[in-house]
């Protein structure tokens, strides 16, 4: 099944602050933004960690990508995706809803 690809300025479930990718291919745009891949990371947001109200600021790098379609030799992100947190995993809820990856 085809899910949207991911691009820098995409948004992730929201933590302390909303996590957005913020690194991409420098070379192969989709729908005008850069494709991202694992190994890219998120802009800097705050990140819930585990004591009372607490946040701690972090770069979540893209951990996931598509099986099938890569962009300069990696996996290219989906909606479907995640990028590893502090205290898990956090998913990319934003895409290209007209380039559809497999």
């Amino acid at each position: 099944m085809p899910f949207a690809a991911s691009t820098i300025g995409d948004v992730y479930v929201p933590e302390c602050s909303v996590p957005i990718n913020g690194t991409g291919s420098p070379n192969v745009l989709t729908g005008s933004r850069a494709q991202t891949t694992i190994g890219d990371i998120t802009a800097p947001y705050e990140h819930k960690v585990p004591c009372p109200k607490c946040c701690k600021t972090w770069k979540a790098p893209v951990i996931t990508g598509s099986p099938t379609v890569f962009v300069n030799g990696l996996a290219s992100q989906t909606i479907v995706d995640v990028a590893l947190a502090p205290t898990g995993v956090i998913k990319v809820v934003s895409g290209n809803p007209t380039v559809l990856l497999s």
